[in-house]
């Protein structure tokens, strides 16, 4: 349960960004879908090369956490958005795992063991195939 402290803090920041002008919300944006498909190690399911030669989301964040949303479990999605929000409200990791709904930790944690398993013991998808 969030504290009243951590309400206001998680209110402010939303009107602050309410004040930027458009241009700097959608970088805003952009930069939180980019740390979320990277939480996520989204650049191993992209089918664009470049993502998956750096390691990272090269191109349009919004593409791969649009198109993969249906392959991350409602408990893994939970853990990332814990984490953005312990984020902004400056709290560690451990913190941010205390925060977070019993079970939705431990789901990402099985995510990203998951992905982190070598590709000849991992299934491909259709989706992944489509380079």
């Amino acid at each position: 349960m969030m504290k009243q402290t951590e309400r206001t803090m998680k209110d402010t920041v939303a009107s602050d960004e309410a004040k930027l002008p458009p241009e700097a919300q959608d970088r805003i944006h952009k930069a939180v879908q980019r740390w979320r498909a990277e939480l996520l190690c989204l650049w191993k399911l992209c089918p664009r090369a470049a993502c998956r030669r750096a390691h990272a989301c090269s191109a349009d964040p919004d593409f791969c956490v649009e198109r993969f949303t249906l392959l991350v479990n409602e408990d893994v999605r939970d853990a990332v958005d814990t984490l953005h929000e312990a984020k902004l409200l400056g709290r560690s990791y451990d913190e941010a795992r205390a925060m977070a709904r019993p079970g939705s930790m431990e789901a990402y944690d099985r995510w990203l063991a998951n992905l982190h398993q070598p590709s000849s013991e991992q299934p491909r998808s259709q989706a992944c195939e489509a380079d």
